[in-house]
């Protein structure tokens, strides 16, 4: 009985050369031939019957949205040989709540796990280098991240529209912040920036409402456009000496904002960028550089 279910499975399959293609078929348990390497793009695109797909351990890589909108997936263990995630390989698996990772994994691809409305924590492994734009965006439940010691660049609107994240700790490998990177993190009180940070994208922390205080990193130079815009709790924050500009709606509707904490240097920068009421409310603490 237990080969007949094996060889009648195995026919679900269109396998070449080691690709998975396509599954084409209606099973709630999944489970993919040991030997397969690739999983194809859109291989299983649209399966809302799948609960559990069980990976083979020779998985090198996934395809772009190979499991896009499995909509009742509820977990998945990538194998440690797999290195990559294709684009929107995860996209739209709303029922997704546990993901454990490739400890080999290099990269993550744009939009992979984006609106996986019910992960709620990721652990990257430090094999990590390279997370693509908007990989976790609107993962409205996703509270707890650690992310890879490897990551430098963490792209545009990576963890957008993640409203049950409070804390994130960035790594010291990290350098830029992308456009939009935490927009709209509604309960985001807190951010350990990396020491690193020498660019913080436009609307990176835009409607973080919950954001109590900001001390920005040493090698930050531009604030950029609506970077703190409507971060509504936010009482204080620190401007570092090499800060040379201040964009449009930087600190727009920031409304309780009181303490500023900036050099001598910089101090003109500020007065321009708010207006004389926003000052008359504010206490401006320069020291010298």
């Amino acid at each position: 009985m237990a080969q007949f279910v094996a060889e009648f499975n195995r026919r679900d399959f269109h396998i070449m050369e080691g690709k998975l293609i396509k599954y084409k078929g209606r099973g709630f348990r999944v489970e993919i031939p040991e030997g397969v390497t690739e999983i194809g793009e859109d291989a299983f695109y649209q399966c809302d019957s799948i609960m559990t797909v069980i990976l083979p351990s020779t998985l090198t890589s996934i395809g772009d949205s190979a499991f896009s909108l499995c909509t009742n997936m509820t977990d998945i263990v990538i194998p440690d040989k797999v290195v990559s995630i294709g684009k929107a390989a995860f996209s739209g698996c709303s029922s997704l709540a546990t993901v454990v990772f490739s400890k080999r994994l290099d990269t993550i691809g744009e939009y992979a796990f984006s609106k996986c409305k019910n992960l709620n924590n990721v652990e990257l492994p430090d094999s990590v280098k390279e997370i693509g734009k908007s990989a976790f965006y609107s993962c409205t439940t996703l509270n707890n991240i650690k992310l890879s010691s490897s990551i430098r660049h963490i792209h545009t609107s990576t963890f957008e529209d993640c409203q049950g994240l409070i804390e994130i700790s960035l790594p010291n490998s990290v350098e830029i912040l992308g456009a939009s990177v935490f927009e709209n993190c509604a309960s985001l009180e807190t951010i350990m920036f990396s020491k690193n940070i020498s660019q913080i994208g436009p609307f990176a922390f835009k409607g973080c409402v919950a954001l109590k205080s900001v001390d920005l990193p040493p090698k930050v130079t531009v604030i950029e456009n609506s970077t703190f815009e409507g971060c509504q709790a936010l009482t204080s924050i620190t401007i570092p000496s090499g800060v040379t500009f201040i964009g449009k709606l930087a600190f727009e509707q920031c409304i309780m904002l009181k303490f500023v904490n900036c050099s001598n240097e910089i101090k003109p920068i500020i007065k321009g960028t708010f207006s004389l009421g926003q000052r008359m409310k504010m206490k401006i603490k320069t020291t010298n550089k």
